[in-house]
């Protein structure tokens, strides 16, 4: 799959995502798309504005994901830091 594409489906993007494992899914809304299911609940922010689904190629939303992901990790990691006062 040529992932510099623009894309076409949320289905393009979730079956990648299926595939590595991840349980977080893109859902398709009036006017932006939004990441749910998995740990997508508890992150700061789950929604992309974009007119058109294609305005963004599957690696654009990939790397979207992966740095929302990265950043729920970051965030439980420091708070589980915070808590530790030695």
């Amino acid at each position: 799959m040529n992932l510099d594409r623009p894309c076409r489906t949320v289905a393009d993007v979730n079956k990648i995502l299926a595939r590595a494992g991840h349980p977080e899914r893109l859902f398709k809304g009036e006017g932006y798309v939004y990441w749910a299911e998995g740990t997508a609940p508890s992150w700061d922010e789950t929604m992309i504005y974009v007119y058109r689904l294609s305005d963004l190629t599957i690696r654009q939303y990939l790397e979207d994901h992966n740095a929302r992901v990265c950043k729920h990790l970051m965030d439980d990691f420091n708070y589980a830091g915070s808590r530790h006062h030695y």
